[in-house]
C-alpha cells in the first residue's frame, strides 16, 4: 500500500504466483499507468474488491488471471453496472474459469473488447457461441486457446477459422475435438493444436 502511489510510471506489474497478498492489493496502484498486468496463479483474487480496483486500469493491453481459482465470471470482466468498457485497449487476455466462465460472461466482454489479438479461455464452461461471438467481434484474433472447455464441437471451430482470416494458431487440448478430415490425420483420435498450416489446409 506503500509502494503504488509512488511508481507513476509503472507499466507493467507481474504478481504471478503470489500467495499472500489480500483481494485489494491493487488498490494502491489504481494511478499507474499499468499496460500489462499478470495475476497469474493469484488465489486472493475475488469478484467484488479486485473487479473495481482492475476497472482503473483504462490503459491495460495485457492481463493475465489463469489459474485465479476465486475468479467469478461477470465483475471481472467487464463492469455490469454501466455496461461500459473497462479496458477498450486491451489486446491480450488470459483467464481460466471453471464454471464461473460461461457464454453469458463472456460474450458481453467479446463484444466491448473489439481490439483483442490473443485470447486463452482455458477450462471454461463456454460452447460455440462464444465462437460465433469471436468471429463477429474480433477480426484481428491471432491466437485462440480454448483447451479444456469440453463444450466447444468440431463444427464450431471449423467456422471459427473459416471466417477468422487472420487467426493463425488455436489450443484444443483437452476439447475432445475430432480430427479434422481436411488434415489428413484420422489416425489421430483428437486434435491438441492447429497451427498455421493446418489452419490455412481448413479453410481451402
Amino acid at each position: 500500500h506503500h509502494l503504488g502511489p509512488t511508481l507513476t510510471r509503472l507499466k507493467r506489474l507481474t504478481l504471478r504466483g503470489c500467495a499472500r497478498l489480500q483481494p485489494q492489493t491493487l488498490l494502491p496502484f489504481a494511478n499507474c499507468p499499468l499496460e500489462s498486468l499478470d495475476l497469474s496463479g493469484s488465489k486472493w483474487l475475488n469478484a467484488e474488491d479486485t473487479a473495481y480496483d482492475l476497472w482503473a486500469f483504462n490503459r491495460l493491453r495485457h492481463l493475465d488471471i489463469v489459474c485465479g481459482d476465486q475468479i467469478s465470471s461477470r465483475r471481472l470482466l467487464f463492469n455490469d453496472e454501466t455496461g461500459q468498457v473497462v479496458m477498450p485497449l486491451l489486446q491480450s487476455f488470459s483467464a481460466t474459469g471453471g464454471s464461473t466462465l460461461r457464454d453469458v460472461d463472456v460474450i458481453p466482454f467479446i463484444k466491448l473488447h473489439p481490439h483483442l489479438e490473443y485470447v486463452t479461455l482455458m477450462a471454461c464452461a463456454i460452447t460455440d457461441d462464444t465462437l460465433d461471438a469471436i468471429v463477429s467481434y474480433l477480426p484481428n484474433l491471432h491466437f485462440l486457446d480454448i483447451s479444456y472447455c469440453p463444450d466447444i464441437t468440431q463444427a464450431g471451430v471449423r467456422h471459427l477459422i473459416r471466417n477468422s482470416s487472420r487467426l493463425e494458431m488455436i489450443g484444443l487440448k483437452g476439447c475432445g475435438i475430432p480430427a479434422f478430415e481436411e488434415l489428413n490425420v484420422m489416425h489421430r483420435r483428437t486434435i491438441d493444436h492447429l497451427g498455421l498450416i493446418e489452419i490455412a489446409s481448413i479453410r481451402s
